[in-house]
């Protein structure tokens, strides 16, 4: 209820003035909605409405002469777990890859960091490669943590990010039941060792052994 409220508030807000925060807070919250709700097809309304609100917020980003990689990633990865087809993906991912790492040189943000290591774990879900590259993805978002210097509750924001993508992949039907516990089980493994006070060898050592 509370969500809803907080969504039908933003409605008006984005009724006053549209901007890009906005936008990205109302994707936000249908994405929570998604997580809250049981029946696939209706957690399929609020994606959908979720990546039309990141969109819209990557649009209005773009209309100020700016690119956005959050709403932009935030769109990519609702729309894959959708089924959706997008011959533009890559390009917009590169875009993306290459804004962040450019930026993080002279800004050093834990944001743009981290975001790099998102560009790796969406290309692995796009390829359906999570359970060949689920190391090397663990391994940058350690280096991102490292070289930012992010805090817990930043480091926090990865889990809660994978958590949503794993949950969302156990709700909603896929073509590929197969590739979707593949990917189900990547994804944990993922959270394991990107937990607090896990040991960066365990991961690559467990690799060798795990099945």
């Amino acid at each position: 209820v509370m969500i809803q409220e907080a969504i039908d508030k933003g409605r008006h807000l984005l009724a006053l003035a549209k901007t890009s925060e906005r936008l990205s807070l109302m994707g936000g919250a249908q994405k929570k909605l998604a997580q809250l709700e049981t029946d696939a097809a209706q957690i399929r309304i609020h994606l959908a409405q979720a990546a039309a609100d990141y969109r819209a917020a990557a649009e209005q980003r773009q209309r100020e002469g700016m690119d956005d990689p959050y709403p932009i990633l935030n769109a990519v990865v609702i729309e894959v777990l959708l089924g959706k087809e997008d011959a533009d993906r890559e390009a917009a991912l590169s875009r993306c890859e290459a804004l962040v790492q450019a930026r993080f040189k002279d800004t050093r943000s834990v944001w743009d960091a981290i975001t790099i290591a998102d560009v790796a774990m969406i290309r692995a879900i796009i390829s359906r490669s999570l359970p060949q590259e689920r190391d090397n993805i663990i391994e940058k978002y350690r280096a991102a943590f490292t070289e930012s210097s992010a805090t817990q509750r930043e480091q926090d924001s990865v889990l809660t990010k994978t958590r949503f993508i794993r949950e969302i992949l156990r709700k909603v039907p896929q073509a590929d039941p197969d590739t979707v516990i593949s990917a189900v089980k990547s994804l944990d493994w993922i959270l394991k060792y990107l937990q607090p006070g896990s040991k960066p060898a365990e991961a690559s050592v467990g690799h060798t052994h795990a099945t």
